[in-house]
């Protein structure tokens, strides 16, 4: 049986981390729970003025140019 993980791995200026968003048993359901932290992480990028790397239906990659290892956002869903 496969199992999908939702992670957004992220750091700013001042911390970093990786946070489990949640366990799907289904693509589908892995996409619903995706989806529900998409446009938070959206808006955090233009905010931030962070460039978009990668926007599709099971990754958003967005970082500072120069320096996305100490300001990014990489939300995606991984298969395990």
């Amino acid at each position: 049986m496969k199992h999908y993980v939702i992670v957004n791995d992220w750091a700013n200026e001042y911390e970093s981390g990786t946070t489990i968003l949640g366990v799907a048993h289904s693509m589908e359901e892995a996409k619903e729970i995706f989806n529900q932290s998409l446009a938070d992480e959206k808006q955090y990028a233009e905010e931030h003025g962070l460039i978009i790397y990668d926007d599709c239906e099971t990754v958003f990659d967005a970082g500072e140019d120069g320096y996305y290892i100490s300001n990014h956002t990489n939300l995606y869903i991984q298969m395990v």
